[in-house]
């Protein structure tokens, strides 16, 4: 994800705090989900860049 503005960094480190703070297991499936999230925008890129 690419920030864009100072009150983006804001939003991603309080993201990170908040994560840190939750137990090992939510850290983990949170993780999943973002990793998840980024293979579908690149397979959503490529398929953009194709067309």
């Amino acid at each position: 994800m690419e920030l864009q503005s100072p009150f983006e960094h804001i939003q991603e480190a309080q993201m990170i705090l908040d994560d840190i703070k939750r137990p090992v297991e939510a850290r983990y499936a949170g993780a999943q989900a973002h990793a998840l999230m980024a293979i579908a925008k690149m397979m959503l890129k490529q398929q953009e860049d194709e067309e």
